[in-house]
């Protein structure tokens, strides 16, 4: 089936699942709703459990964790490895200077090991990080 040209809400199926229910009446829906058993499969249930022992893991061996803005300084946000140049800028930034989305948690870690201002000396220590990084997809245009 193929929506009329006037209907450009209706892209996806779930779109046209939703107008045919609004059509006929929400009040027409069955109550409680169907449901479905639904299984972690065993892949996804030790990912799962790795990811959440990644952090008492790495506590084991004295690293600290940090914790820090997806949005990032332009100079460390290019900071990456691998490199890229898909840095998302951020169309209205929290603070001038954290105008882009982290690409890499390098940036991010090199900030939080740096001295902080009136530091007398610097101290060595083991960071650690496991947080969502952010990268542009090339094949949209870059917003104004």
């Amino acid at each position: 089936m193929t929506p009329p040209p006037w209907r450009f809400d209706l892209q996806i199926e779930e779109d046209l699942i939703e107008e045919v229910i609004r059509v006929i009446g929400y009040d027409k829906l069955p109550l409680p709703p169907p449901l479905a058993p639904v299984w972690p499969t065993r892949a996804a249930r030790g990912a799962a459990q790795r990811a959440r022992g990644a952090p008492r893991m790495r506590a084991t061996l004295d690293y600290q964790e940090t914790i820090s803005f997806s949005f990032v300084e332009d100079a460390l946000g290019s900071m990456s490895w691998p490199a890229t140049t898909t840095r998302s800028r951020v169309l209205n930034p929290i603070a001038a200077p954290l105008a882009v989305m982290r690409s890499s948690l390098v940036g991010s870690l090199v900030d939080d090991a740096a001295p902080q201002p009136g530091a007398t000396h610097a101290i060595a220590c083991a960071c650690s990080r496991s947080a969502r990084v952010y990268r542009r997809d090339p094949s949209v245009a870059a917003a104004d």
